[in-house]
């Protein structure tokens, strides 16, 4: 305290509050540095934050802010799909979907004649996903628990098939379904067709039977055992492109609503 009065009695223009100055160089932040981290973020996307500070030789709050600052950058996690298709799968599905738009046009009522069926696992016991067991409770009340639970063993196999009406025939099945199961399923599928859509199964005059049956390229599906049975049936097939989960309205419409519903 003495020190500090000799000073103030000895310089009346000294004063407490700070000079305003233009504040030190920053040295982390600088171009070359936010250069290099976007070099090294082009070059492997999935590096960390602490393994680019321990690259760049800054800190981790540093690098941080120019990523999220400077780069204008975000971290996501990578999103799962089926498969990666190559080009020429790509291409298939082009091919195969211009052909069907224009056989679309060529006939406006050919879904009415779509004839599409999947096969599925549904398990006995699913238990709940996050959003379906939240509940309202107040500020004071402590969070609701739920012991964590694993999917049962036991499962069934289910085969349905629908037009764009109603379902025409659905199976349960304790196996996978192979080549020669699902034969005698399309025969049973034959039946249901003539007995509940006769118009559907009745010959149309220049082609063949004016049922159209759409399923994926699933092995038992696509087996020269079951091409020859629906030749021999006088069933046409709906272009199916490889890995297209979005022709088929089975995949993406019934059994996720379905399988939805069935939990817990």
């Amino acid at each position: 305290m003495r020190n500090w009065c000799r000073k103030f009695q000895a310089d009346p223009t000294l004063s407490c509050l700070d000079k305003q100055r233009p504040g030190g160089p920053r040295f982390a932040r600088c171009q070359q540095k936010i250069q290099q981290i976007s070099r090294l973020i082009h070059d492997d996307a999935w590096r960390s934050i602490r393994e680019l500070a321990a690259h760049t030789g800054i800190s981790i709050g540093s690098v941080h802010r120019i990523i999220t600052q400077d780069l204008k950058l975000r971290k996501i996690a990578s999103r799962f799909i089926p498969k990666i298709l190559t080009d020429n799968q790509k291409q298939r599905h082009v091919d195969a979907t211009q052909r069907n738009l224009q056989r679309l046009e060529d006939e406006p009522l050919l879904l009415r004649r779509v004839v599409t069926g999947d096969e599925s696992w549904v398990h006995c016991y699913q238990p709940n996903l996050k959003q379906q067991d939240m509940a309202w409770v107040s500020r004071q009340d402590p969070r609701p628990v739920k012991a964590l639970r694993a999917r049962s063993v036991k499962k069934v196999m289910l085969t349905t098939f629908m037009d764009d009406s109603a379902c025409l025939h659905h199976e349960f099945t304790r196996k996978s379904v192979n080549r020669y199961t699902y034969t005698h399923i399309l025969g049973r599928l034959r039946e249901k067709v003539h007995r509940k859509c006769p118009g559907m199964w009745a010959p149309a005059a220049g082609r063949q039977r004016a049922m159209l049956l759409l399923h994926d390229n699933a092995p038992a599906h696509t087996a020269l055992h079951t091409r020859a049975h629906l030749h021999a049936s006088g069933v046409s097939l709906l272009e199916h492109p490889p890995y297209s989960p979005n022709m088929s309205p089975c995949d993406y419409f019934l059994f996720p609503r379905l399988k939805r519903e069935l939990r817990g």
